[in-house]
């Protein structure tokens, strides 16, 4: 049942009405690809109250009036919450994360992390394809900061040497090393396979997989890489960074 309303934002749009917790799924957000990553975020628990579209990366929720306001979500693709501006780039040591993947998947955000207290988002990956094959690294743990997105084989990453975590997409494992041109220790990151494609989260690059850095890295898992880092993902939450993983499923190899 749809109804009009005013959003934050000053803005009328179209709303739809969840009854008895149904998942909330807009027309706005196929946009001709079932596979298009589209956040529905909603101004209180299971879905209910005002709700805003996104689709883009948001370093600032005021710009759109909607910082410390979002409680529960439904996801299409894979969504990173922080509670700082710029995805708690000067926060990164202390700053809270949650992050919400799934196809139509709806959940509230938890209390103890950053329901109510959202203040920036992205998403991770292809914005039209979250099934498609990406590898993206993030300048701080927890995939806090600035990040790094490729599709493609990099052989000299120099100026981006020092990623702390990562997520990866679709079902290409990943081979990394710690020389330019594909030398040194070499480690593949193999992803879980979920739904219609893969996923591997990695909070902690340097702990679960001993890299000093990531000078190149390039598709598939290659035979002379010394380890492999096969995702386990299952629902969890923990201390460090007080972050928590919401989703279908999402843990850090123990």
């Amino acid at each position: 049942m749809f109804f009009l309303a005013w959003t934050r934002a000053g803005l009328l749009v179209a709303v739809l009405l969840c009854f008895d917790g149904a998942s909330c799924q807009s027309s706005k957000r196929n946009r001709g690809s079932e596979t298009y990553q589209v956040l529905q975020a909603f101004s209180q628990c299971d879905q209910l109250g005002e709700q805003t579209i996104i689709n883009e990366h948001i370093p600032d929720l005021a710009r759109i009036n909607w910082d410390n306001y979002i409680q529960s979500v439904c996801a299409w693709g894979v969504w990173l919450f922080f509670e700082d501006p710029n995805y708690n780039g000067n926060t990164w040591d202390s700053a809270r994360v949650e992050w919400v993947f799934g196809e139509g998947h709806c959940t509230n955000l938890a209390t103890e992390f950053v329901r109510g207290r959202v203040r920036s988002l992205k998403y991770v990956g292809d914005i039209e394809d979250w099934f498609r094959d990406t590898i993206t690294f993030f300048q701080h743990k927890l995939f806090m900061g600035t990040e790094y997105y490729e599709v493609t084989d990099v052989a000299d990453t120099r100026v981006w040497s020092r990623p702390k975590s990562l997520i990866i997409t679709g079902d290409s494992s990943w081979s990394l090393y710690e020389r330019v041109y594909f030398g040194g220790f070499c480690v593949c990151i193999e992803p879980m396979r979920t739904y219609r494609g893969g996923i591997a989260i990695v909070e902690d690059l340097v702990s679960a997989t001993d890299l000093n850095g990531v000078g190149s890295f390039r598709k598939g898992c290659r035979s002379e890489c010394d380890g492999v880092y096969r995702a386990n993902l299952e629902d969890h939450g923990r201390d460090y960074g007080q972050r928590r993983s919401r989703g279908r499923s999402g843990r850090r190899r123990s």
